[in-house]
C-alpha cells in the first residue's frame, strides 16, 4: 500500500470508533475488528495493534468491585479460616478463585506480546490453606512457583506500559506486591485497578505492606482513574509521604467512580478517617466508597480537634466505614443527597456520636450499623427521622437495650399510612460526653507523642470517674 504506516493506524483507529458510544457492545467491536483483519496483511497488522492484547484468566465481574450491600463484614488479620472463606466467596460471588494453568500464562505473557498488552486478569493465588501449618508444608514446589510468581511480573513492569484494565490476585508475600507498586505507576493509561492478596495466616510481623505512595509518579499526567480497590486482610497499606506530598496519588485518584480499600492496618499522617476525608474532599465524582480497617489506629485523637471542611459528594449512592475509631464527625461534613446504602462498623460507644444535623441523608434506603448502644439510638445518631424507621424496633432493637450485634435497618422514604402529620421528635438525646469522661474513652483518644500541650490529651482514669456518672446505663456485654 501507498499510505504511510503511520497514517493508515490512525485510519484504523478512526474505523474502530463506535457510531454510537452509549450503546456500543463487545459484539459489535469484534465485528468490525474482524472486518478489518480480513482486509489484507496490513491492515491484519495494524488493527491488532490497535485492539491490543487482552488476557482473562477467568470470567470477568461485571458487577461494582465495592461492596456495599449487606455480607460479611471485613475480618481481621486473625480471624478464622472460615472466616476468610466466606469473606472472599462473598467478594467474589462464587466459589474461591482456581489457579489458571501456569504453563499457559507462563508461555503466553512473552515479551514480544506484553507491549500490547491492554487488560489483564490473572489468578496467581498459591491455594494453600491460610493455617499455621502451613510453614511445615511449604514444599519445593510452592516456593518455585512463588518465584515464577514474581518473575512473571518483573516481565510485565519492564515490557507492559499500556495497560488500561488490570485485576490481580496475588499471593501473600513482599516482593510480588512490590512489582505491583511499579506495574500501576508505569500505567499512564490504567483506568480500573483491582488488587486481592491471598489470606495467609502464616505471615509474621512485620507484615507484607502496600504503600500507595509508590503507586503515582509526580508530575506525571495519568489518564482519569475510574477504579482503584486493594483487598488485603492480611497486609498492611501506608502512605507515609509527608501531607504536602500526597498531592501526585490524590490528583491521580481524584476522577473515581469506585474506591475501596480493605486491610488489616492503615498507617499515615493522620488518623485514618482524617485521611479518608481528605481523599473524599478530592474524589466529587465518587458513587462507591469502601473502606475497612480491623486495626486501631495508634494516631488517633479527638476528633473535636480537627477542622473538617465540607465534602460534597453529589454521586456518591454507596459508602462502608470500618474503623475502629471513626464516628459521625465525619459525616457530619459530608453532603450526600443520593446516598442509599450506609454501613458503618466502628468500637466508639454511641454515647460519644454527635448527632449529624436532621434528615442529612434525606434518600438513605438501607443502613447497617455496628458499634455498642442501643440499636434506635444509632439511627438517631446518624439524623435518620423517627417516623422513617420506627417499623424497625422490635425485640431488642429499642431505646434502651445495650447491644454490639450488627443492626440492619430499612429505612422507609415516605411517613407510615394514615398519618399526615410528622411524629416529631420522640427523644430528646443529652449532648455527647467529653471524651475523657466516657469508659469507652481508650477507643476514642490516645494519647499524641509527648508536646507542650500533650498533657490535655493524655487518656484519663475513668474507673472512678464514671462511678459516680448520672444516670448510667447498664453496659450488656
Amino acid at each position: 500500500m501507498g499510505l504511510n504506516g503511520e497514517i493508515l493506524q490512525n485510519i484504523i483507529a478512526f474505523a474502530m470508533l463506535p457510531d454510537d458510544p452509549a450503546t456500543e457492545t463487545l459484539v459489535r467491536y469484534i465485528i468490525r475488528s474482524r472486518q478489518l483483519h480480513l482486509v489484507n496483511k496490513f491492515f491484519n497488522q495494524f488493527t491488532r495493534r490497535t485492539v491490543g492484547l487482552h488476557v482473562h484468566t477467568s470470567a470477568p465481574l461485571w458487577s461494582p468491585a465495592a461492596r456495599v450491600d449487606l455480607g460479611p463484614w471485613h475480618p481481621s488479620a486473625s480471624a478464622s479460616v472460615h472466616t476468610h472463606n466466606k469473606y472472599w466467596v462473598h467478594h467474589h460471588r462464587f466459589q474461591l478463585p482456581i489457579r489458571a494453568d501456569w504453563v499457559f500464562i507462563d508461555t503466553y505473557l512473552s515479551t514480544a506480546r506484553l507491549p500490547k498488552l491492554r487488560s489483564l486478569t490473572l489468578d496467581l493465588w498459591t491455594g494453600l490453606p491460610g493455617t499455621p501449618s502451613v510453614p511445615a508444608r511449604w514444599t519445593e514446589s510452592a516456593t518455585t512457583y512463588i518465584s515464577a510468581v514474581e518473575a512473571l511480573l518483573d516481565r510485565i513492569e519492564c515490557t507492559a506500559f499500556g495497560i488500561e484494565d488490570i485485576h490481580v490476585r496475588l499471593p501473600c508475600h513482599q516482593p510480588a506486591i512490590d512489582s505491583m507498586h511499579r506495574i500501576i505507576a508505569n500505567q499512564y493509561n490504567l483506568r480500573r485497578v483491582r488488587i486481592e492478596v491471598e489470606t495467609s495466616s502464616y505471615t509474621r510481623t512485620p507484615r507484607p505492606r502496600f504503600n500507595l505512595d509508590n503507586m503515582a509518579t509526580a508530575r506525571v499526567k495519568y489518564a482519569p482513574l475510574q477504579t482503584f480497590i486493594i483487598r488485603a486482610p492480611t497486609c498492611d497499606i501506608h502512605f507515609m509521604k509527608a501531607p504536602d506530598s500526597q498531592t501526585a496519588f490524590f490528583d491521580r485518584v481524584a476522577p473515581l467512580y469506585e474506591f475501596g480499600i480493605a486491610c488489616s492496618a492503615f498507617a499515615t499522617y493522620y488518623p485514618a478517617w482524617v485521611w479518608l476525608h481528605h481523599l473524599l474532599r478530592r474524589t466529587t465524582r465518587l458513587e462507591l466508597c469502601e473502606f475497612n480497617v480491623s486495626e486501631t489506629d495508634d494516631r488517633v485523637v479527638d476528633p473535636a480537634r480537627f477542622n473538617l471542611r465540607p465534602m460534597n459528594l453529589p454521586r456518591l449512592w454507596g459508602l462502608t466505614l470500618q474503623i475502629p475509631t471513626v464516628d459521625s464527625h465525619i459525616l457530619q461534613h459530608m453532603s450526600a443527597p443520593m446516598l442509599h446504602y450506609l454501613r458503618i462498623r466502628s468500637s466508639v460507644d454511641v454515647e460519644l456520636w454527635p448527632n449529624c444535623p436532621h434528615e442529612h441523608f434525606p434518600r438513605l434506603k438501607l443502613v447497617s450499623v455496628k458499634f455498642p448502644g442501643p440499636s434506635i439510638l444509632r439511627l438517631h445518631a446518624l439524623g435518620i427521622a423517627f417516623e422513617r424507621f420506627i417499623h424497625n424496633m422490635t425485640g431488642v432493637h429499642d431505646w434502651d437495650t445495650e447491644h454490639c450485634a450488627e443492626f440492619a435497618a430499612f429505612i422507609k422514604p415516605y411517613n407510615r399510612p394514615g398519618r399526615t402529620t410528622p411524629y416529631g421528635e420522640p427523644y430528646s438525646r443529652p449532648p455527647p460526653l467529653p471524651h475523657t469522661l466516657h469508659p469507652s474513652a481508650s477507643l476514642a483518644l490516645i494519647a499524641l507523642p509527648s508536646s507542650p500541650s500533650s498533657d490535655a490529651l493524655a487518656p484519663t482514669n475513668t474507673s472512678n470517674i464514671c462511678n459516680h456518672l448520672p444516670n448510667k446505663r447498664p453496659r450488656l456485654h
